[in-house]
Formats: structure tokens, C-alpha cells, sequence
């Protein structure tokens, strides 16, 4: 179905562009352990550091994993066999797409540490200000009659400066002086890969009450 759409199908584009802007459940549980382990560290506990920075290497891994896929499916993927009815390319945009959802991805490891450094409302203001950005490109393009391609690169360009941003508040937060790669260890990461497969699932059973409830409203 993904084929068939084009420029008339603006709506439909822009409805999966916000779905994939929801990325938590592929952090695993990895974005609430990170989040619930700061204000430890935070006040001179070393003992977590090891957790701490086993998680963030996880993610890491998971990041290069999905980059190592998305790198993949556009060599494979050929435009000659994959175009729209219009002028865009398929594989662009899924090229786009996926580039939106890495950087949302990476994003999530320092949205988490900016909320469990209490930098909330640092990390708010650049959440609105890129949403804000977001739209008005949007609506502005609009008004050329831009085509979906358009879309993707905004969407790509905007997951980018939000996750520089953040990642420049998080430095100045002490990211770095938190972090230690050294400590890593199998231990740490068989106790991270066990508390990030109970938050995984709790995530997803709160993702799918949301979407049941969400479900009902509109139906109702």
C-alpha cells in the first residue's frame, strides 16, 4: 500500500511520520533505567556507574544495529523498482523515514538523563521549540505545494537538532563525568538486560491500554 501513495496522500504520510516518532518501545526498558539510575549517581553513589553506562552502551548497540539495517535496505532497496506514481522516490523517503527514527532513537538515552538530572524544563523548552520549528516549516512548505519528500527531510533535519541539542545539554549536565566505559562488565549487563526486559513489557502493556482506550473513544 506504501506504494501507491503520492502527494495527494500528505495526511496519511504525515500520521506515519508522528507514529514513528514513537520510539520508546525499541529502547527496551534501556531509556527508564537510565532515567532512574542519574539522580543516584548524582549524589555520589559509584556504585551504579557500571549500570549506568552498560545501559547507554546498549543503546548504542541497538543504534548501530538499526543503522546497520537502515544502511542496508537503501543499497538494496532500487529505486527503479520502488517509486511512487508521482516524482518521489520510495527509497528515499523510507531512507528519511528511517533516519527520523534513528535520531529519535539516540535522542531517547539523553532525553533520559536530562529527566533524571531534574533538567526538565531545559528539556521541555527544546522539545517545544523543535515542534514549533517542526509545524512552521510544515505548513510553510505547504504553501508551495511541496511534495512528501519534503516532509521527510523536515522531519529528518528537526530529529537531528533535537537530538544535538540535547546532547550539548546533557554534556553541560555532566553526561561525560557520569559516564565510564571501563566499568563495564557481563555482570552489568546481564543485571541490565533483566531490568530492561520487565520494563520492555510493562512499557508495551501500557503502549497497548493506550491505544485500546484511544481505540474505544473513536469508535465510541
Amino acid at each position: 500500500m506504501l506504494l501507491h501513495f503520492g502527494e495527494a496522500d500528505f495526511g496519511t504520510w504525515s500520521l506515519l511520520f508522528a507514529i514513528l516518532a514513537h520510539v520508546k518501545l525499541f529502547e527496551f526498558g534501556l531509556g527508564s533505567i537510565i532515567s532512574k539510575l542519574v539522580p543516584i549517581l548524582k549524589k555520589g553513589d559509584s556504585k551504579n556507574v557500571s549500570y549506568f553506562s552498560t545501559a547507554i552502551v546498549a543503546m548504542a548497540l541497538i543504534f548501530a544495529a538499526f543503522l546497520a539495517v537502515l544502511i542496508a535496505v537503501a543499497l538494496i532497496g532500487g529505486q527503479e523498482t520502488l517509486q511512487f506514481q508521482g516524482t518521489e522516490a520510495f527509497t528515499l523517503v523510507l531512507f528519511l523515514m528511517g533516519c527520523n527514527f534513528l535520531f529519535l532513537y539516540l535522542t531517547g538515552a539523553f532525553h533520559a538523563y536530562l529527566t533524571g538530572s531534574f533538567k526538565v524544563g531545559r528539556l521541555n523548552s527544546v522539545r517545544l521549540f523543535i515542534n514549533i520549528l517542526r509545524s512552521v516549516l510544515i505548513i510553510g512548505f505547504l504553501q508551495f505545494n511541496s511534495s512528501v519528500v519534503i516532509v521527510a527531510y523536515i522531519f529528518a533535519l528537526t530529529s537531528l537538532l533535537e537530538l544535538l541539542l540535547l546532547f550539548l545539554i546533557s554534556v553541560k549536565s555532566g553526561f561525560f563525568e557520569d559516564l565510564d566505559l571501563s566499568t563495564c562488565s557481563i555482570s552489568s549487563f546481564n543485571y541490565v538486560a533483566e531490568r530492561g526486559y520487565k520494563l520492555f513489557f510493562l512499557a508495551l502493556t501500557i503502549t497497548f491500554d493506550k491505544m485500546h482506550w484511544l481505540s474505544s473513544v473513536v469508535l465510541s
